[in-house]
C-alpha cells in the first residue's frame, strides 16, 4: 500500500467516524433509546459495519439488541 493509499484510507475512516458522531448527536437530541445510541457509538469507535448492521437490524426488528435479558431482583441491596 502506498503512502497516498494509506492517506485516503485514513481520510475515509475519519469521515465515517465524523458522520457517525453527528448521527449520534442528532439522535441523542431527539431522545433516542440508549441501546440505539450505543449502536451508533460503537460504529463511531470503529466497530465493523457488519456488526453494526446486525445490531441495527435486531433493533428494528425487536426494539432491542439483546437476545436474552437476565434481571435478578432477589439479590440484597
Amino acid at each position: 500500500m502506498t503512502k497516498d493509499q494509506i492517506s485516503v484510507a485514513a481520510q475515509a475512516a475519519d469521515l465515517k467516524r465524523d458522520i457517525a458522531h453527528e448521527i449520534y448527536l442528532a439522535m441523542d437530541r431527539r431522545g433516542a433509546a440508549p441501546e440505539l445510541l450505543g449502536i451508533i457509538g460503537i460504529w463511531s469507535d470503529g466497530e465493523g459495519d457488519d456488526i453494526v448492521l446486525k445490531d441495527l437490524r435486531a433493533w428494528n426488528r425487536d426494539r432491542t439488541i439483546f437476545t436474552k435479558v437476565i434481571c435478578r431482583s432477589d439479590r440484597p441491596a
